[in-house]
């Protein structure tokens, strides 16, 4: 007999989310939880899947993948997110530092598309126990990781790559800043600039996020409403007469 995602939901709170609360995670919904110290916010995503994205991904409505977003200072706030109770509430897909969990490399429950497959409350508790390990594994030193901000900018500035760190089972983490000389990660590569006084780069940088790149052409087009657009520009030129 199949069971529900409020029944695999069940097994995590029971499981896994003692957890984070330990960790200082205070701010929750059903599947979601944050965790605020200054200007940082972590935030933990246990995420289900509807009828059509289970069938298109092989799994089951009751099935979990999990996501981790960290929001560092230096970088601006994505998306307009909500506001919680105890402040604002980043979605993981528009946080600058992201990561996924995966299943143990054994577990028999385990998908390829890192996507623990729940069928029975048996799947549940086994899955739920998973998650556990592999927060103890890697995810809470994950969640709890100091970033150089110097290192950080000289890997969007020389590496195309964006990884930070990855696990045999598939799990990694990542800077969520597209490819060299992306819009995405020439804001970011601008924040930081900002952030550590080189304004000249944060200016340069601030502009060409501004504009993308034909890929056949290479010509280079304005790739935003006017008036994200018309911010871009305002803070290169605020950077400019910093310099």
């Amino acid at each position: 007999m199949r069971i529900t995602a409020s029944e695999t939901t069940r097994a995590l709170r029971r499981v896994v989310f003692p957890m984070l609360r330990a960790e200082g995670f205070n701010d929750w919904t059903s599947r979601s939880a944050w965790r605020r110290n200054g200007g940082r916010i972590e935030h933990v995503e246990f995420r289900s899947f509807s009828t059509h994205y289970a069938e298109s991904f092989g799994c089951t409505p009751a099935s979990v993948s999990v996501w981790l977003g960290i929001q560092l200072p230096e970088f601006s706030v994505q998306f307009n997110p909500k506001a919680g109770p105890k402040g604002i509430r980043p979605i993981e897909s528009g946080m600058p530092i992201r990561g996924d969990l995966a299943p143990n490399l054994d577990l028999r429950q385990r998908n390829p598309l890192k996507i623990w497959r729940i069928e029975t409350l048996e799947d549940a508790e086994a899955c739920a126990s998973d998650i556990a390990n592999q927060f103890r594994s890697y995810g809470l030193s994950w969640i709890n990781r100091t970033f150089d901000i110097a290192s950080l900018q000289s890997l969007l500035l020389n590496d195309a790559t964006t990884e930070l760190q990855a696990m045999p089972n598939g799990a990694h983490l990542w800077i969520d800043a597209g490819a060299l000389d992306s819009p995405n990660r020439n804001r970011k590569i601008a924040e930081l600039a900002r952030a550590q006084g080189n304004y000249a780069l944060a200016s340069d940088r601030f502009e060409r996020a501004r504009w993308a790149r034909n890929v056949k052409t290479g010509e280079r087009f304005l790739n935003l409403s006017a008036d994200a657009d018309a911010e871009l520009q305002k803070l290169a030129q605020e950077c400019a007469r910093l310099t």
